[in-house]
């Protein structure tokens, strides 16, 4: 361990602090597949027949997709920008670096938005048609 933080030229509390600001990215991939995994279960549901719960996971999946990518930009991206730094450079590679991290953690939620919506779309139909 010191000969780690010797050869990175990092102090202790520096390190520790780099290492509690990585669950965000971790935390957003976490909810981005749980999402995916939603619409995998409301497309079961409504396979199966079962559209209160197909209409349910749907609904989750479809309030979490924009909410994951809007949470990335912010996170990723305008936070970062928003920090002072030393030039155009220097916000330009920040700027890369936050959309390309916003497109790795968000995507499989985003991703699964469109299809959550149609299975919404279908379920609220079945549920409407099947109580008249």
């Amino acid at each position: 361990m010191a000969v780690s933080l010797a050869w990175s030229g990092q102090s202790r509390d520096r390190q520790s602090r780099g290492n509690r600001m990585a669950f965000f990215p971790t935390i957003v991939s976490i909810i981005s597949s749980a999402a995916a995994a939603l619409l995998l279960g409301a497309l079961a549901a409504g396979v199966l027949g079962r559209w209160g719960q197909a209409l349910a996971m749907s609904r989750v999946v479809v309030l979490l997709g924009p909410m994951v990518l809007i949470v990335c930009m912010v996170g990723f991206v305008v936070l970062p920008l928003a920090l002072p730094g030393d030039g155009l450079d220097s916000k330009a590679a920040v700027l890369t670096q936050g959309i390309s991290a916003t497109l790795n953690c968000g995507a499989p939620a985003y991703l699964a938005f469109l299809p959550g919506a149609i299975v919404w779309a279908v379920a609220r139909w079945r549920l409407r048609t099947a109580g008249r």
